[in-house]
């Protein structure tokens, strides 16, 4: 403040007006100016001094306007905020109130329309029990009923009775069965083999080529039984006794075989149904002088391969052995008289 007052005073004062110099003097002049550009720079710095101390007090005064303003305005926002805190309990609580007071009420309409639910339902099932039972009684009595309920009885009877039935038939028929099916498996293989054994004694090729496999199978049970037939029809085939019996074709009536040609006697010989007969013309085809070896020997070798009855091919065999010189083990080897003629036919005449 006294800078304040020393400055309005400065401001105030009169500054002596300098003699007057003569100016024809350049020294005094110059300090004239010199005196006022200090007195200037004095001025100017006191200003300055004055600024400078209204600049700290100013600032003191807004920090402290600042700070109580701020003060103030905390103290009313805290107030404020406890204000609001207390509200909001106060509508929580109401609220609350309100939520206890609809639930009570709910809980005892749920208590009282459930009462009233269940006394009509006990109601009507009393009432309805009465109808049924009455209802069972009065159906009861009828003739329709007994004998549906008879019906039922016996269809439950027989539905136990057949599993009965079927579980005695698994555990002691069933095996029992089994075993009977078996043996009967086992006869009529026994029967099986009996049958081709006695038709291919009989002379029956298609049954003497099921021996044969049969005798060759390692596991077939008869294996060996089946080798001892084969070896007894090839032992009684290898015998000339068969080709001995002294019989003569019976040609129909009017015919003379001499003039009959190969041809012709071969025709003869399919059509020929029994196999004997077959026999006695493979011996006068075997007799005839005017036929060559070549073509009497090839015929031999297809009786001996195709001919239905062992007893014809192995006459055959026995004729074709008598034509070529050549023995064989065994007469019905079709394998072995055709390697054989196959080789040696171009030495026949």
């Amino acid at each position: 403040m006294e800078n304040k007052t020393e400055m309005a005073e400065n401001s105030t004062k009169t500054f002596p007006i300098a003699p007057e110099t003569d100016h024809s003097d350049p020294l005094p002049t110059i300090k004239m100016y010199q005196d006022i550009v200090d007195r200037a720079h004095a001025e100017v710095k006191g200003v300055r001094e004055v600024y400078k101390w209204l600049s700290v007090a100013l600032g003191i005064i807004c920090s402290t306007g600042i700070g109580i303003a701020a003060y103030l305005t905390y103290s009313h926002i805290h107030e404020m905020k406890s204000d609001m805190r207390l509200e909001r309990d106060d509508i929580r609580k109401q609220m609350q109130n309100q939520i206890d007071l609809m639930n009570a009420k709910a809980k005892q309409d749920y208590v009282s329309l459930a009462t009233d639910l269940t006394s009509s339902v006990q109601k009507n099932v009393h009432d309805v029990e009465g109808k049924v039972n009455s209802r069972i009684d009065a159906e009861f009595n009828k003739d329709n009923i007994q004998n549906l309920v008879k019906n039922s009885a016996q269809e439950h009877i027989d539905r136990v009775a057949d599993k009965l039935i079927a579980h005695q038939i698994d555990r002691k028929i069933a095996p029992k069965i089994e075993i009977v099916d078996k043996k009967l498996l086992g006869l009529e293989k026994d029967a099986a083999f009996i049958m081709t054994s006695n038709a291919a004694q009989g002379g029956d090729r298609a049954s003497y080529q099921l021996l044969l496999l049969w005798s060759k199978d390692k596991t077939y049970p008869k294996r060996d039984r089946a080798q001892e037939i084969v070896d007894e029809i090839i032992s009684r085939a290898n015998t000339d006794y068969l080709t001995a019996s002294g019989r003569v074709y019976p040609w129909k009536p009017g015919v003379d075989p001499a003039k009959l040609s190969f041809e012709e006697l071969k025709e003869e010989y399919n059509s020929a149904s029994s196999a004997p007969n077959r026999s006695d013309l493979l011996s006068y085809i075997h007799s005839r002088e005017n036929i060559s070896k070549t073509r009497k020997l090839e015929f031999f070798v297809e009786v001996i391969c195709n001919d239905p009855n062992l007893d014809v091919a192995s006459s055959a065999g026995t004729f074709f052995i008598y034509g070529s010189g050549h023995n064989f083990n065994n007469r019905l080897d079709c394998k072995a008289y055709k390697e054989w003629y196959e080789k040696h036919h171009s030495e026949l005449k």
